[in-house]
């Protein structure tokens, strides 16, 4: 019989490299090369050391994820959008309705931020979006090809329930003011062009170009940033609105960089949230009109979220990120998921909520979170449940 011996080598945590310089080699690769002969020598030793008595290593239950419960229990859709409204202090959010006799129907729901109270808005939502004042939600619906009429960008009042609805469409953004809305038509309905841009105020639609998938509003809203709806081609592009230019924009990216949406345009340019990966995944910071890059954050054999969240005055980032680590008594790992925080003007990053999933199939792009009204509070969902904690370090 032969002995058999397992041998568990643990990173480090998340590692946090602050103002790295993109130009340079990943001191995470740097520091591989050099301990290499140590780590080659520690290896044998443990190997010779190795008995039929050896187990695999337990990893402890972590407990339940951080941050203060809002709202029921695991009713969340898993990855869904999230927005939090300044006018009612509510978290919007897509869950199942609760009901007696339990209802497998889904709905978009507002919960209060404060006591958990929740009430139903309207139904099943895809995307979420705010007016400036968080008065109104806008968010997309999909019923199913191929009646354009069953894709929708719909605006509900939180405040007396009034309803207006665009026909074909899921993919919008809103314009800073107020003023404007940018829907991108769904991609299987033909006969018209597939990007139109809305004035709210009378409902006029200024603008309609080819397909393409709108992002940000310049904070005057004269300028619409875009991008190809291809995601083998995601060429961006700025549209001036009022004589339908279009221009070209560069991000700058490094190669096998992904781009993490919703970019974010404020009166100091244009920033995007980056990534790489998989083996360390590094997320960075990018002016893309100044050209500054920043590397805030590394994890070792990680991954990152597709998308981003911002805060409403545009200092903070969120991302999450994560990373395979061994469950005793399984054959595949789990994961740690952790949720960063980016600063773009300390530029620094630091981990508000950490959670353990040991089950397969869901990873760093299917948790989502947002920030508060006010940036001091950051509400995310992990296994179906509404989570609250602050922003701030020094926790």
């Amino acid at each position: 019989m032969h002995s058999m011996c397992y041998i568990h080598i643990r990173e480090k945590g998340p590692a946090l490299i602050k103002g790295y310089d993109v130009n340079r080699p990943s001191p995470v690769h740097q520091h591989s090369r050099i301990m290499a002969p140590a780590l080659t020598m520690v290896l044998i030793v443990a190997l010779a050391g190795c008995s039929e008595s050896s187990k695999p290593p337990v990893v402890p239950d972590p407990g339940p994820p951080e941050g203060r419960q809002v709202g029921p229990s695991g009713w969340l859709v898993p990855g869904g959008s999230l927005a939090w409204s300044a006018a009612t202090n509510e978290i919007l959010a897509t869950g199942r309705v609760q009901a007696v006799p339990p209802t497998d129907v889904d709905a978009l729901q507002a919960i209060d931020a404060a006591t958990g109270s929740y009430r139903v808005v309207d139904e099943y939502a895809r995307r979420l979006g705010l007016s400036a004042s968080g008065a109104d939600v806008y968010f997309g619906m999909t019923f199913g090809p191929p009646d354009p009429a069953g894709h929708q960008v719909v605006r509900r009042s939180l405040v007396d329930g009034s309803r207006h609805t665009w026909t074909d469409g899921v993919r919008f953004v809103v314009s800073p003011r107020d003023s404007l809305l940018a829907v991108m038509t769904s991609p299987w309905y033909f006969g018209a062009d597939s990007l139109t841009v809305h004035r709210l105020a009378d409902d006029v639609v200024v603008a309609a170009l080819p397909v393409a998938v709108p992002l940000a509003f310049s904070p005057d809203g004269t300028k619409l940033l875009m991008r190809d709806s291809s995601p083998s081609t995601p060429n961006h592009r700025v549209l001036t609105i009022a004589n339908l230019g279009v221009e070209a924009l560069p991000l700058g990216l490094p190669a096998w960089n992904l781009p993490l949406e919703p970019l974010r345009w404020d009166d100091g340019g244009v920033l995007v949230v980056h990534a790489d990966g998989p083996d360390t995944t590094v997320v960075s910071i990018r002016n893309v009109t100044t050209g500054s890059d920043v590397i805030l954050v590394q994890v070792v054999g990680g991954l990152a979220g597709l998308t981003t969240a911002w805060s409403p005055d545009g200092r903070y980032a969120a991302v999450f990120t994560s990373r395979p680590v061994p469950v005793s008594g399984q054959d595949y790992p789990g994961r740690e998921i952790s949720a960063w925080i980016l600063d773009t003007i300390a530029m620094d990053a630091w981990v508000v909520a950490t959670t353990r999933d040991t089950k397969p199939g869901r990873y760093a792009q299917d948790y989502a979170g947002v920030f508060a009204p006010d940036g001091a509070s950051f509400a995310w969902e992990a296994g179906g449940t509404l989570y609250v904690v602050p922003v701030a370090r020094d926790r």
